[in-house]
């Protein structure tokens, strides 16, 4: 196994354990009350939220259903 496959399959595995961990935690985060210095970064994790639950539906990820 190359160096460059190594480098492939671990970028693969720290993308599909980033993609669980938003999975997991970004509702968590957005139930949290907020005062008026995180609004803009709730905003942003719900955009970040929508991003990642788009495409995992476009790629049809078997773990969209836990996004719902």
């Amino acid at each position: 196994v190359s160096i460059s496959e190594k480098q492939d399959e671990t970028s693969t595995k720290d993308a599909v354990a980033m993609g669980v961990g938003l999975v997991l935690f970004a509702p968590a985060l957005l139930l949290l009350a907020a005062g008026e210095d995180e609004k803009v970064e709730i905003g942003h994790l719900k955009g970040e939220y929508a991003a990642l639950k788009r495409s995992a539906t476009r790629k049809k990820c078997k773990f969209i259903s836990e996004m719902e």
